[in-house]
């Protein structure tokens, strides 16, 4: 009742872009100040590191989106980041095993 809702809309929005920023420049590795650094996302190498993180962002939410139109519970809804992640991991160690 303090805050006009377009405030914490926008803070929220902020807030969203800078930890989608960062986690962009974990994967890729590279340092992101500025707008106009976000062109070095553009290289094979960058897009290499960042499109493991995306496709198990995109399994989360189709997974998600699958598990509520089938009316599951609400722990079952809850339990879909922590399985996806906990089955990425295993499937990166398991394929690292055989691949040396």
């Amino acid at each position: 009742q303090y805050l006009p809702v377009p405030v914490v809309g926008g803070y929220l929005a902020y807030i969203a872009f800078y930890c989608g920023q960062a986690g962009m420049a974990m994967m890729a590795q590279v340092e992101l100040v500025r707008l106009r650094d976000w062109s070095q996302l553009a290289n094979d190498n960058a897009l290499r590191h960042i499109a493991p993180g995306l496709a198990v962002a995109a399994l989360i939410k189709i997974i998600g989106h699958i598990a509520a139109k089938r009316n599951a519970s609400r722990t079952m809804r809850a339990l879909v980041i922590p399985i996806v992640l906990l089955t990425t991991i295993a499937i990166f160690y398991i394929i690292l095993f055989f691949t040396g």
